[in-house]
């Protein structure tokens, strides 16, 4: 077949470390697929997850809430030998607060 009918005239050359290359050779041989099949569906059909950092400053920050109410309610059990809701309930606002904040820098990276 002359070069100009093919379907696919683009050629794309990669350079992979071994372990790179047993692990393709694998999830191909997985898919019942050759290395070139795998490649295709992976361009056409896979998905790449970007990361960007945390804004570490206010995550520090919320973890740093939590730890002071933690300590100020451990206070609380030492002196009174109890907890009482409203102090349990700002621990379940502080790690809510700080869970939706971890939600929040996925979604944006």
């Amino acid at each position: 077949m002359a070069e100009k009918d093919r379907l696919r005239n683009k050629q794309i050359r990669i350079w992979v470390s071994e372990n790179e290359y047993k692990l393709a050779a694998k999830k191909a041989a997985d898919g019942n697929m050759n290395m070139s099949e795998f490649v295709r569906e992976m361009i056409v059909y896979g998905t790449v997850i970007l990361y960007s950092p945390f804004d570490m400053k206010s995550v520090c920050s919320a973890i740093n809430k939590i730890g002071a109410n933690i300590n100020q309610i451990a206070c609380r059990v030492n002196e009174f030998s109890t907890i009482s809701n409203s102090d349990f309930d700002d621990l379940k606002k502080s790690y809510e607060d700080l869970f939706n904040l971890y939600i929040e820098k996925v979604k944006e990276g």
